[in-house]
């Protein structure tokens, strides 16, 4: 690579062929067994538009949302965009701590010790006054208890959350349908059997 091609500004190298960006945004996992495909921010390119590789730099994190759900949060304005400690991405990190989101090869409870996020953010009650795991114990690949329990119990208050909101929105007429529904569906109870004489 020449010096002029070194010293480019980083860009995100697309075509008009169907599926050419398919690589740079579609990450395909194996979880369970089963064939997992995982959309992932895109990166800048450097280099040339036939041959060009990955621009350096952090372009997004992995993280525990409050609802359970893991995200990969973007900490750059774009693709191009190699800087992940400018406002943008000091803005972003800031809404991670402020709502308790954090990466799950994290020890909730150690951050809570260390105070980069609050106690009140933990959905896990057990979480709340639990001791930090020994460091180095865990990561992203085999996280700690704290993390996984809180990552259930945070789903889990999301699923309830969310049945309560899908009940509310819920009209007379479905409402009926579904007591209607339920009442035909029952079995009704078996008779006892006669006795022949």
């Amino acid at each position: 690579m020449d010096s002029t091609v070194k010293h480019k500004e980083p860009i995100f190298w697309t075509s008009t062929q169907p599926n050419y960006s398919d690589k740079d945004r579609v990450r395909y996992t194996m979880v369970d067994g089963k064939r997992i495909r995982e959309k992932v921010p895109q990166r800048g390119h450097v280099g040339e538009y036939d041959n060009y590789t990955y621009a350096p730099g952090v372009r997004y994190v992995t993280v525990l949302r409050h609802d359970g759900h893991i995200i990969n949060s973007v900490l750059t304005n774009g693709a191009g965009h190699t800087d992940h400690t400018g406002p943008y991405g000091q803005y972003i990190r800031m809404k991670h701590r402020g709502l308790g989101w954090f990466g799950m090869g994290e020890c909730p409870c150690a951050l809570v010790a260390a105070q980069t996020i609050s106690r009140d953010t933990l959905v896990c009650e057990a979480n709340r006054d639990a001791q930090p795991c020994a460091p180095g114990s865990y990561n992203a690949k085999s996280p700690c208890p704290h993390a996984i329990a809180e990552r259930d119990a945070r789903r889990k208050q999301h699923v309830e959350a969310m049945t309560e909101k899908e009940h509310a929105f819920k009209t007379k007429d479905d409402k009926l349908i579904e007591l209607l529904t339920e009442h035909v569906v029952k079995k009704p109870e078996a008779a006892p059997a006669k006795k022949r004489e």
